[in-house]
């Protein structure tokens, strides 16, 4: 996730979601500033826990 300037900026809620139905929870998300330098590193699980993934869809 790259975001302007040097603020975080991460994912908003829809795509956290979105990211969570192609990821796993251990899937990392790195955030970045405009000149590529990492800010944070999170899991998936850290952005979204207890999410709805696509193990829940099995019958």
């Amino acid at each position: 996730m790259i975001g302007p300037g040097e603020h975080l900026c991460t994912p908003c809620g829809d795509c956290r979601q979105r990211i969570r139905e192609f990821a796993t929870p251990a899937t990392r998300i790195r955030v970045v500033d405009a000149q590529g330098r990492l800010l944070r590193d999170y899991t998936m699980e850290a952005l979204l826990p207890d999410s709805f993934g696509p193990e829940n869809l099995t019958l």
